[in-house]
């Protein structure tokens, strides 16, 4: 557990992917919208995906016994989509290395991206100041880790957020004005201090040969919306331990006529 810096900041604690504040769990920004951000493009695409796995691998799925042939399409979107999960963090810890200046081996798969990241530092002139760090706002008791805090061409103190898919959508809007909002940070030794709000706030979308910077609305607006997507994924999350505890709530147990009030 970090030590705080000042009387009046909590103790700030990143353990793997969970985060800690005066020792209690708080969700991520990016659990909070999973839960509590609607995301109907998502099922369209599990959609599509699944057809597409389904056409393009038909003998192989017909030489399958049913039962087989049915986990296998049930996981096929999800597998897709950790595989792009894994290339973006994969593209991340290279494009981290290059903030910073060392020496990376690029696999062939990502030259294109690994590449176009490194000429947009060059052309920004990017001088990161936090990279990887974990924020947090103890009011509202949510945490997450931006990927990058950085001065561009020496003028523009920039909150960035590097992505890696296809398109860039309205919840990394969400995501971003989160960080922007964080009231304390965590530093590489592990103490704890005040966050400053950033002049600016933008995603660094990276494609296959060309990386864009695009700017993001992070302000009062998109912050409220993240808030209220918190509310939405806090009922889901005591609604789904309700459910698994068999306890009858939000949904009670049926009511016997005599029993009516």
């Amino acid at each position: 557990m970090s030590a705080p810096t000042g009387p009046t900041l909590p103790t700030f604690a990143k353990r793997g992917k969970r985060y800690f504040l005066d020792g209690e769990p708080v969700p991520s920004v990016t659990t909070i919208l999973k839960d509590g951000y609607p995301a109907p493009a998502l099922i369209s695409w599990a959609a599509r995906t699944t057809a597409d796995y389904a056409v393009n691998r038909w003998d192989e799925l017909a030489a399958m016994p049913p039962a087989e042939r049915l986990r296998t399409l049930e996981r096929a979107a999800w597998a897709s989509r950790d595989a792009a999960a894994l290339r973006g963090t994969e593209i991340h810890s290279l494009g981290e290395s290059l903030v910073h200046g060392r020496p990376v081996e690029i696999p062939d798969a990502y030259v294109g991206p690994v590449e176009a990241y490194a000429r947009f530092l060059d052309e920004f002139d990017v001088q990161p100041t936090l990279t990887e760090c974990p924020v947090a706002n103890p009011a509202h008791g949510w945490a997450g880790t931006p990927d990058l805090r950085a001065v561009l061409r020496g003028q523009v103190d920039y909150l960035l957020d590097l992505k890696t898919g296809r398109g860039v959508y309205d919840s990394h809007a969400l995501q971003l004005a989160a960080y922007a909002h964080a009231a304390i940070y965590l530093d590489d030794d592990g103490n704890v201090h005040e966050w400053t709000p950033p002049q600016r706030v933008a995603v660094i979308h990276v494609k296959p040969d060309a990386v864009e910077l695009l700017p993001v609305d992070a302000g009062e607006r998109a912050y409220s919306v993240f808030r209220h997507a918190s509310v939405v994924a806090r009922y889901t999350r005591e609604s789904s331990e309700a459910y698994k505890e068999r306890r009858p709530w939000p949904i009670g147990r049926a009511i016997e006529p005599a029993h009516v009030a």
